[in-house]
């Protein structure tokens, strides 16, 4: 998919299709940051949840020490408070290496959808310019026809590579999608169950994840509209 966006790009020799198509990656590329953004800063108030014991215990000491936490629930053979910090560090790095997984598998998703979209775009401009560059002297010229009529060739050429591009998108990421929408459902009911059930000091974490949850899918599932009004907007162009 890569390949095909560089491309594309070199392909491109219109100052108007170049514009679309830095438009496009310009909302890919904001898309991508908000997405890694929320997902630093759930990691790190995820992360410093654990803290907030002994800074406690610090700031309003107990006649005994709090409890320690653990940022998520997880059951290890082993003592939990003779291994905290081992435990910790595993924590931190499992969740880590999960989060920069999902970014990378997201952002390029996000980015190839845009991609496409982008493409799309360039399609529902040519069908809306198709006369464009015939001076006035040549309207009534038996050679508008055959100008008009390339123009719409190459505007059908654009819609068909769009097309492809977009079953390339879906080959390349129907399985991850289903697995990752099919976790992401699973995970919202868990946090709401325990959003509504639980008033303890994990309350605020899990509130915290499911925020992130919601956003992750309204990352994923909202591409599929960027397609649909891309799809629309060609269509009404014609």
């Amino acid at each position: 998919m890569l390949n095909h966006i560089f491309t594309d790009w070199a392909t491109i020799k219109s100052k108007e299709e170049n514009d679309i198509m830095i438009t496009y990656s310009q909302r890919g590329l904001l898309l991508t940051l908000s997405y890694a953004l929320h997902a630093l800063i759930t990691g790190i108030l995820m992360i410093s949840w654990p803290l907030v014991p002994p800074i406690l215990d610090i700031l309003m000491p107990l006649n005994e020490s709090r409890k320690r936490m653990f940022i998520y629930p997880a059951h290890y053979f082993v003592d939990h408070e003779k291994y905290y910090d081992i435990l910790a560090i595993h924590m931190i790095i499992v969740m880590c290496m999960t989060g920069f997984v999902y970014c990378a598998c997201d952002a390029n998703y996000v980015y190839a959808v845009q991609h496409a979209c982008g493409l799309l775009a360039i399609t529902r401009y040519r069908f809306r310019n198709v006369s464009e560059g015939v001076l006035d002297h040549h309207k009534n010229d038996t050679k508008l026809s055959k100008f008009n009529y390339r123009n719409v060739c190459k505007s059908i050429q654009a819609h068909q590579h769009a097309l492809r591009y977009l079953k390339l998108i879906e080959t390349n990421h129907h399985t991850y999608l289903f697995i990752s929408v099919g976790m992401l459902i699973m995970c919202i009911c868990v946090s709401l169950l325990q959003v509504a059930n639980e008033k303890n000091e994990s309350w605020l974490v899990q509130c915290i994840f499911l925020f992130a949850q919601l956003f992750h899918t309204l990352i994923l599932t909202g591409q599929g509209q960027f397609v649909i009004n891309g799809l629309d907007g060609v269509f009404n162009s014609m």
